[in-house]
């Protein structure tokens, strides 16, 4: 998600786009650039002004507000993947201590040729996205967390691993453009007040992903019929409220276990998860792998025993 553009290059590459702005491109192919991006709360209003630079599909890690060029609002949390257009720009508000984190992966034009096929005949070539978020993918968000992890911890990548490195970021975008598509085909858009009773749901939820409040607790809570909240959530989001709570605890999961939580009977618990077991079995559903399985790929240091999702899943 770089502000300025740069050179290209024929041979995949690592370097720091912007240290202050905190953004770092750690790949670089003919295709595609992938990378994290780090933002201080106290530094947003630097960076609000600076148009984004290509196409981007974007992971957050944290929760905040975002408020595009074109004048829409949405709450960015874990639970969603963001879509940018070349140019597009975001004021930030409401940024946790940890400030605005995430991982981008940016298409190139040969990728921006591929996905124009994929997106025809509603898009054009400049601005490929028709909406700005959609439901996340938790099992390509593993393996997206992962790749970053190694590319920036692991040194220069071989010319075998390049294959990985590259095969791997394809299966990722492929399953955030399934989700693109699934939440593009969705009901028709709800009333701006019962837009604005979603996007308080959201952030309730992303507040309070560990407590298990039900429907009608959070329809009180933002003054809404349950009945209504719960068809224009779905209409504004593209999932449900208990899928839409589920994704950030399981997101929430990935980082602890891939952060090296010793105690995953704690990491339930502290999500909300009635049980161990239930943990356990969320997470193989959803994964395909047990939570220590997920922990242990933290501390392997080989390319090979990053997870490759299949599209869709999760």
């Amino acid at each position: 998600m770089s502000p300025a553009r740069v050179a290209s290059t024929r041979s995949p590459g690592r370097s720091t786009i912007s240290p202050a702005l905190g953004i770092v491109r750690l790949w670089r192919s003919e295709s595609l650039c992938l990378g994290e991006f780090s933002l201080p709360p106290g530094d947003s209003a630097d960076y609000d002004s600076s148009p984004i630079s290509g196409c981007n599909v974007v992971f957050p890690r944290t929760r905040l507000h975002l408020r595009w060029s074109d004048g829409s609002s949405h709450w960015s949390d874990p639970a969603v993947i963001n879509y940018y257009n070349d140019g597009d720009s975001v004021e930030r508000t409401d940024l946790e201590p940890a400030g605005d984190r995430s991982l981008w992966l940016e298409l190139r034009p040969p990728l921006l040729d591929a996905l124009l096929v994929r997106l025809r005949p509603t898009r054009s070539f400049e601005r490929p996205f028709s909406l700005h978020q959609a439901p996340s993918v938790p099992r390509a968000y593993l393996a997206m967390r992962r790749l970053i992890d190694k590319l920036a911890g692991c040194g220069t990548p071989s010319a075998d691993d390049a294959l990985r490195i590259d095969e791997t970021a394809m299966v990722v975008l492929d399953a955030a453009l399934g989700s693109f598509e699934s939440r593009r085909v969705g009901s028709a858009a709800p009333s701006p007040s019962y837009r604005a009773r979603v996007e308080a749901s959201r952030e309730l939820l992303a507040h309070r992903p560990e407590d298990s409040l039900s429907l009608d607790a959070i329809a009180r809570t933002v003054d809404a019929s349950p009945y209504h909240l719960a068809r224009a959530f779905r209409a504004v989001t593209g999932t449900t409220l208990h899928q839409y709570r589920l994704r950030l605890r399981l997101h929430q999961g990935i980082e602890r276990l891939l952060d090296g939580a010793a105690d995953i009977s704690a990491v339930a618990h502290d999500l909300g998860f009635s049980s161990h077991s239930h943990f356990t079995a969320t997470v193989r559903r959803h994964l395909r792998l047990t939570p220590s399985q997920v922990r242990a790929l933290a501390r392997s240091p080989r390319w090979h025993d990053a997870p490759a999702p299949l599209a869709r899943s999760g």
